[in-house]
């Protein structure tokens, strides 16, 4: 693994999504010369699954689209391929509906009538397919855009390459960065708990991480190659991340695919530290209002979450609880988590203003990412399904008549 930053990294490039947003748009471009038409078409129909046109124009940060390329054929613009780079960021909740709804009403605007959807990123998001209910996005994953600049390098002869030596170098940096990039996340995953700094430097500034490897030490705290390359990227949570992900993908949904299932999993991140929270999909209807329950990851805390929900929640504006809700807040307090604390030895109690409470133990010796995964697996597991017992036994005690399940 290469030590030395790359040149997109020496211009402080290397982590800004619209920077790898602007290669893609630049090496379809009509502008590069290192690649002729018919290469562009076999590469761009081999990555997105689709045809290029044989006349188009392809933008950047256009009415808020990352990459779109526009057919244009014809007198006004027919067909349309719209890509949602998140080299970093994590897909919120429902994010791919909305971004097809606001993106379809955009370019109905310019009579558009045919969009092919593409959400680019480094993995699969844990609840893609979930997002993806009407099959209207393609996943591109940017090992497979290095694949395609792998390909495209073995087919550039030396005379094409002499001729657009710019080009050829700057695709050529671009492509070793990015070859750098996933094969740190290759061996990162296979280990993650073995690179330390990726988790205590993710709420840090360069200038604090620079500053906490040197202090005390005379220069002489050596982190390894893989660690450089992260620091120097400010990519720490975005490896969070990526470990937490292949844990709800990989691991909990073979350890018990029944279980897990029946909640939502959602990963992000406050403070550049990475989380994942499970949230019961059905939870129980309790006086005219919805209470689900669930489990939250982050650091070395561990919480079990109650949550007060409208059923018509486009009454009620977000984050402002009705006096009925407040009141059941409080019941739930008291008759849910305060026993809840007690029972499972719990440390913290919080309310808050808005409809989530949450109880929490808080273990600095047994933080998630020092843990073997097979070992954390369990203990998700075990007090995801604990906390759901506890809850249907505590919330059967104060339903006067059977609670039931909601969607």
């Amino acid at each position: 693994m290469k030590q030395q930053p790359n040149f997109f990294e020496k211009l402080g490039l290397a982590d800004k999504e619209k920077i790898h947003s602007q290669i893609i748009s630049w090496l379809f471009s009509q502008e590069l010369q290192l690649i002729d038409e018919s290469t562009k078409s076999k590469l761009y129909s081999k990555l997105f699954k689709c045809e290029l046109p044989k006349n188009y124009a392809v933008y950047t940060e256009w009415k808020n689209m990352d990459v779109v390329f526009l057919d244009l054929t014809g007198d006004k613009p027919k067909e349309a391929l719209v890509i949602e780079n998140k080299l970093k960021s994590e897909l919120h909740s429902n994010q791919l509906t909305k971004y097809y709804e606001k993106v379809k009403d955009k370019l109905d605007d310019a009579e558009v009538k045919k969009i092919h959807f593409r959400l680019l990123a480094l993995y699969e998001p844990h609840d893609f397919q979930k997002q993806n209910i009407n099959g209207n996005w393609g996943f591109v994953s940017y090992s497979e855009f290095h694949e395609t600049l792998l390909h495209l390098f073995c087919g550039i002869n030396t005379q094409k390459s002499d001729e657009n030596y710019f080009e050829y170098k700057i695709l050529e940096a671009y492509k070793e960065y990015l070859e750098q990039l996933l094969n740190c996340i290759d061996v990162f995953v296979e280990e993650p708990k073995k690179y330390l700094t990726i988790y205590h430097n993710g709420n840090k500034s360069l200038d604090e991480k620079i500053t906490s490897q040197f202090k005390g030490n005379e220069g002489k705290n050596k982190i390894s190659d893989l660690e450089q390359f992260v620091f120097r990227n400010n990519l720490e949570t975005t490896f969070q991340k990526i470990n937490l992900n292949f844990i709800a993908n990989q691991k909990l949904k073979t350890a018990n695919p029944e279980l897990i299932s029946k909640y939502d999993i959602g990963i992000g991140e406050t403070r550049g530290s990475a989380l994942i929270d499970f949230r019961v999909k059905k939870g129980i209807l309790y006086k005219n209002h919805i209470v689900r329950w669930g489990y939250q990851i982050q650091g070395d805390s561990y919480k079990f979450t109650l949550v007060v929900e409208d059923p018509n929640p486009s009454q009620t504006k977000k984050n402002i609880l009705t006096k009925e809700m407040q009141a059941i807040k409080e019941e739930l307090k008291e008759a849910i988590l305060n026993k809840a604390k007690k029972q499972f030895a719990l440390k913290t109690l919080r309310t808050g203003k808005g409809s989530y409470m949450s109880c929490s133990t808080n273990e600095s010796a047994n933080s998630y990412w020092k843990m073997d995964r097979d070992v954390l697996v369990k203990k998700i597991l075990e007090d995801i399904k604990k906390f759901e017992n506890f809850v249907r036994v505590e919330m059967k005690k104060i339903t006067p008549t059977p609670h039931t399940p909601l969607g």
